[in-house]
């Protein structure tokens, strides 16, 4: 099963909420109870972490959601003004690259452009007819019958002229000039 996001972070909060609890009270205490209700409220409540003792507090295994939300509670309650200073300047620089790297990845200007495409021609592999649709011939590819425009390659398939073909174009052009019509 994929986990959404909201899931995550619902588990996360579990995570935040044990890790929060072996806070020191005066650094507790900094944390607005608001916050500290809205976690008890979002929290899953089937999800069970529980905190190692015998590891330190870098060591625990934590979700990327739960390291999130605590680097937001430090950064928005614990932290200096200093620190803060320096967390929103660090925010400001990340989200102007997380932005550049967006206006170079959906650059409109460059939409449309043409990629080359290089199509590479393997006469020798062949498909039997029970493996063609209906509708479909297929036929080899021969490099001689790849036609370029100036602007894009085409293939132009065509197909091997058969004898009742060869007839039929020569009966053709037998009758145009019986009939004086050119081509």
């Amino acid at each position: 099963m994929i986990e959404t996001s909201a899931i995550k972070y619902k588990k996360a909060y579990v995570e935040l909420s044990e890790l929060l609890k072996r806070f020191p009270k005066e650094i507790f205490d900094k944390i607005p109870s608001k916050f500290i209700e809205s976690m008890e409220e979002k929290k899953d409540s089937e999800y069970v972490w529980n905190y190692d003792e015998s590891k330190s507090f870098e060591e625990q295994s934590l979700m990327v959601e739960t390291k999130a939300l605590f680097v937001k509670v430090y950064k928005d309650y614990l932290a200096g003004p200093e620190e803060k200073e320096k967390w929103e300047k660090y925010d400001k620089i990340s989200k102007e690259y997380i932005e550049e790297e967006k206006a170079k990845l959906y650059d409109s200007s460059k939409i449309f452009e043409k990629e080359d495409v290089e199509v590479k021609i393997e006469p020798e592999k062949r498909v039997s007819n029970t493996q063609t649709a209906s509708f479909a011939t297929v036929i080899p590819i021969e490099p001689e019958k790849v036609k370029q425009n100036s602007d894009r390659q085409y293939l132009i398939l065509m197909e091997e002229e058969t004898t009742f073909q060869k007839i039929k174009k020569m009966f053709k052009e037998f009758v145009n000039k019986l009939f004086g019509k050119n081509k």
